[in-house]
Order: structure tokens, then sequence, then C-alpha cells
């Protein structure tokens, strides 16, 4: 009786040891050619977000493209914050008087995309008004070198 008595102590320690054991926390990384959430970015043709303004949906398809807008564009605002290694960049055509908005839309080598000039990250892509210089181009898309926090 004291054996089984024994035993039954010693498997009940063996298993609250192993349940009480920590597991390691893994780093899962966000794939590469998905957005954590679908974002939204409204480019405005004046600063401080007034004006005529063309609206970008971000989903999946369309990470990693460059994207012209309809305007050539002063500031912006996104609905959602950047996070983890999502990062914006915004960009001028080379030739603001012969671009054309749908020339080469969402091709990845688009004339509107000429000189990326400015980036947003995690840290400052907020859904605050952004004035920015002029734009005709914008991408977002995950940047596996930024941290993930």
């Amino acid at each position: 009786m004291q054996t089984v008595i024994l035993a039954a102590m010693l498997t009940l320690a063996l298993a609250t040891a192993v349940t009480a054991t920590p597991r390691p926390v893994l780093n899962v990384q966000p794939a590469i050619n998905m957005l954590s959430a679908p974002i939204r970015l409204i480019a405005w043709e004046k600063l401080n977000c007034i004006g005529d303004f063309g609206v970008t949906e971000f989903t999946d398809s369309v990470l990693a493209r460059n994207i012209s807008n309809a305007i050539v564009s002063r500031s912006f605002r996104l609905n959602r914050t950047l996070i983890q290694q999502e990062q914006l960049d915004i960009s001028i055509t080379d030739n603001v008087t012969s671009w054309f908005s749908n020339k080469d839309q969402l091709s990845y080598e688009s004339s509107s995309c000429s000189n990326f000039w400015q980036t947003y990250y995690a840290v400052n892509g907020t859904t605050s008004c952004y004035n920015t210089p002029p734009f005709t181009c914008h991408r977002l898309w995950n940047n596996p070198g930024l941290p993930t926090k």
C-alpha cells in the first residue's frame, strides 16, 4: 500500500514539475508578403490633409508594389498605425509635367516612383496627418531588416 501511495505521489510531483516548467517563447516573424491587417492611406493635394484626395487600400495583393497617386500629393494620413516591420515609402517622379498617374499603376518599376525620399515605420507611422514634400507614389512593404517590436 505504501508503495502505491509513494508511486502516486511521485507521478503527481513529476506531472506538476513538467507543467510548471517554463516554455520558450518563440519569436514569430510576420510573413514578408502579408500585412497584419489592411491599411488605408489617404493622400491630399494640399498640406494639412485638405483639398482633393486619393485613397489607397493596402491589402496583401498590392503589398510591396509601387502605387501611383491620383494627384501630386503634399500630405497623407493612415487609418491605423504601422506595426512590426511595415514600412511606408513615398516617392516623386522624375518629371511631374509629363507624369500620368495611371500610366504604370501597380508596376514594380513605376515611373511615378523614381526618387524615394521619405520613409515611415512603426515608430513614426501613426494616424496623424503628415505634411510631406510633393509625392506621386507610395509603397507599403514588410522590411525584414526592421525589428519586430
